[in-house]
């Protein structure tokens, strides 16, 4: 596991949703939540995806914001993009 670690984070910094099958999305968040969920309540061991598969990808920035929101996001984040 350990050697993936590098390709993992790559993949990861290069992930969009529209990147990968929206199941394997959901796989991937499902997963991740599990983990989150595994730390924090201190359970010994993953259980079923269940709860998590059932939640819906919500988008936090819209794809076609308006001027204020695009000049918002430029200047709380420097140097980065509002899209791709």
């Amino acid at each position: 596991m350990v050697g993936k670690d590098a390709e993992l984070g790559d993949t990861l910094k290069r992930y969009t949703l529209g990147s990968m099958q929206q199941y394997r999305t959901r796989y991937l968040l499902a997963k991740l939540a599990q983990h989150v969920e595994i730390a924090f309540k201190g359970m010994r061991g993953p259980g079923g995806l269940g709860e998590f598969t059932a939640l819906e990808i919500e988008h936090i920035l819209p794809d076609t914001p308006e001027a204020d929101l695009r000049q918002s996001f430029t200047a709380a984040n420097p140097g980065k993009r509002y899209t791709k």
